[in-house]
């Protein structure tokens, strides 16, 4: 959030939510729920509501938004993944063996998956870097047609891929193939899957 006046704050929270509430929608098979926790509220003590989906929760007046999320962190444990920049938030989180993940990181992972949501709307892929968009044979007309040079691009981004990846109905990507990963690694990829 970037600092401001009030009115800007206000929407900057609403449209971080809106956003976070799409996400919900798109994942929430693969998510128990999430949690947005802020500094302050209206009132002396912690509120919580929910909003799109997604639980908000006020820390209460002269409390920090930190101690509810190491609260959080306690209660949830090995199952809680913590968004934050903090280093000393991620450091008190760990104590009870949640995992963090930087906030740059997850909004990556929050914009790939609208992005891969809204091609699937559109019927586009993207290989390699170039995006393909499928037709049938009667809505195609000769702009349409790919010419050899991008074809050989398509084939070439195709080959060269590390993992092959199966793009299942509904716009989830599931890996096929791939190289051997060591356990930490494995585990990242594992939660990275599950949020985008």
């Amino acid at each position: 959030m970037h600092p401001g006046p009030r009115q800007a704050h206000d929407a900057q929270v609403a449209w971080f939510l809106s956003r976070l509430s799409a996400y919900w929608c798109i994942k929430k098979t693969d998510l128990k729920q999430i949690i947005v926790v802020f500094d302050g509220g209206l009132f002396s003590h912690k509120t919580r509501e929910i909003v799109g989906g997604i639980v908000t929760v006020y820390a209460g007046g002269g409390r920090k938004a930190d101690d509810v999320l190491v609260l959080y962190a306690k209660e949830f444990r090995e199952q809680g993944l913590l968004i934050t920049n903090d280093r000393e938030l991620q450091r008190r989180s760990l104590a009870f063996k949640a995992g963090s993940m930087d906030v740059v990181d997850f909004w990556q992972l929050v914009e790939a998956v609208h992005e891969r949501q809204a091609m699937v709307a559109n019927k586009q892929e993207i290989y390699g870097g170039l995006s393909i968009m499928k037709y049938s044979s009667d809505e195609a007309d000769e702009e349409m047609l790919v010419d050899a040079e991008v074809l050989d691009q398509v084939m070439i981004a195709g080959s060269v891929s590390s993992s092959v990846v199966k793009v299942e109905e509904g716009g989830c990507a599931r890996s096929l193939s791939g190289t051997a990963l060591a356990k930490k690694d494995k585990i990242r990829l594992a939660i990275r899957k599950k949020l985008g």
